[in-house]
């Protein structure tokens, strides 16, 4: 007497439930280094975003010396200095007078022409520094800081 197939078997189900638990594993894990990525690509590009617009804004405001175009709310030197200074920018900071810092929120980048932002920012027009006041840094350690020095 012959005996019939009648399916596959325990073992054999056992062991491909297994390598594609083993597959999602490793599509999980690269996946979330996708992600981090490109969250460190688009603060770091955003960042280039707000100091290009910054410096375009100053530009405007040097030839028609309006200064509602310098758009944002007034902070301390030392606001900036100690954000400065927790990004390791200290040496390259510039001195106490030397420009104007101010905070930028969302409704500000949109009035210099940027999408919404989650974050806020610290600039100075005149020097053109640019830090992130938010996120520090990127995922990847990169101070999210920029001088145009």
């Amino acid at each position: 007497m012959m005996r019939e197939n009648k399916g596959i078997t325990l073992i054999a189900l056992t062991v491909t439930i297994i390598i594609l638990l083993i597959l999602a594993g490793i599509t999980i894990s690269g996946g979330n280094e996708s992600i981090k990525m490109s969250k460190s690509n688009r603060l770091t590009s955003e960042l280039d975003m707000v100091q290009h617009a910054c410096l375009e804004r100053y530009t405007e405001y040097k030839l028609t010396k309006k200064s509602s175009l310098l758009v944002g709310t007034q902070v301390e030197y030392s606001v900036a200095q100690n954000l400065a200074s927790t990004m390791g920018h200290t040496s390259d900071f510039p001195a106490e007078g030397e420009g104007t810092y101010y905070r930028l929120s969302s409704a500000n980048l949109e009035d210099l022409g940027l999408k919404q932002s989650e974050d806020t920012y610290i600039v100075n027009y005149e020097k053109g520094i640019v830090m992130n006041e938010t996120t520090n840094a990127t995922a990847t350690g990169i101070y999210l800081y920029k001088s145009t020095n």
